[in-house]
């Protein structure tokens, strides 16, 4: 066989010093940028593997067949608009051998072969949170579904009796109506205007009955008098204001709100292909925050 002519050679080491074979999706990737490629395609790798081992665990021991041939051809589900990926260590890694061509060994489902988002959003939580487990909120799914839903009341007009109650009471605080408007309309639709009204509030008095009851849902305002000294005189001065501990509880203890509570310190990052770049959006990922809450005792908490 002839050998391989000088400049055959220097050609090949040109080639293999401009570009590098990613252990992950087996391609060649020119060597500029090849680290933020070769990070972007292990976060991938990882994702996708705890999420095989998570639809094995779930479909059970009788499934376990048809779970290791769906490992041939491993497929993305996209069931939901966010995810929880646990990006621990502990994962089985990819091939140890150092980055370059010549690759001996490569991961058992390469990045290529599978359907993964290419925009998506990475939450990662403080090293003290209580989950400490990376988000993956995907931004090409077609619907969007919240991690937790409050049930709905049986009747969520309480304390009015019935809804038609609520819905008047709630027209008339509205518009800012008189006493005297309030029972005329009262007065007509519960005689001449409706026939087979609903109503059970007949007059302002049994309509301001029933808002009180309902304002004992929410934190009140109530007045309170400060003393201040201007120009050598002492002064009082009286203001509304509501308790700021009751407020924050009744804010934690709304269902409703429990998707948008900000608890602990994350970093956020939007990653598009091999582009990761870092988001500054809520007071929680603010590195201020994030420095506050790796330097306290893990666990401890305010509330």
């Amino acid at each position: 066989m002839p050998r391989c002519s000088k400049d055959a050679k220097k050609s090949r080491l040109r080639l293999e010093n401009l570009y590098r074979t990613c252990c992950y999706c087996n391609t060649n990737r020119p060597t500029n940028r090849f680290d933020k490629h070769l990070k972007a395609c292990k976060t991938k790798w990882e994702i996708l593997s705890e999420q095989r081992t998570w639809r094995t665990e779930a479909a059970g021991p009788l499934a376990e067949p048809e779970a290791q041939t769906s490992q041939n051809e491993p497929e993305f589900v996209q069931g939901s608009s966010a995810m929880q990926v646990d990006m621990s260590d502990d994962l089985p890694g990819p091939s140890q051998s150092p980055i370059g061509l010549n690759a001996t060994e490569q991961p058992e489902h390469p990045a290529t072969d599978l359907n993964f988002p290419q925009e998506y959003l990475k939450i990662v939580p403080h090293p003290h949170s209580r989950d400490p487990t990376t988000q993956i909120i995907l931004l090409t799914s077609s619907k969007e579904t919240l991690a937790f839903q409050p049930k709905p009341s049986v009747r969520p007009w309480a304390p009015f009796k019935n809804l038609v109650d609520f819905e008047y009471a709630e027209t008339a605080t509205k518009g800012l109506l008189s006493k005297k408007l309030v029972n005329t309309q009262l007065a007509r639709i519960n005689s001449t205007w409706a026939l087979g009204s609903f109503l059970s509030i007949k007059n302002h008095r049994d309509m301001e009955r029933v808002l009180s009851k309902a304002r004992t849902y929410f934190v009140q305002f109530k007045s309170g008098t400060i003393t201040a000294t201007y120009e050598d005189q002492p002064r009082e001065i009286t203001f509304e204001y509501r308790d700021p501990w009751k407020w924050i509880l009744a804010l934690i203890q709304d269902e409703s709100l429990v998707p948008w509570n900000m608890w602990n310190a994350v970093k956020k990052f939007y990653c598009q292909g091999d582009h990761e770049e870092r988001i500054y959006d809520e007071p929680n990922t603010a590195d201020v925050w994030w420095e506050v809450d790796v330097s306290r005792p893990r666990f401890f908490s305010l509330l």
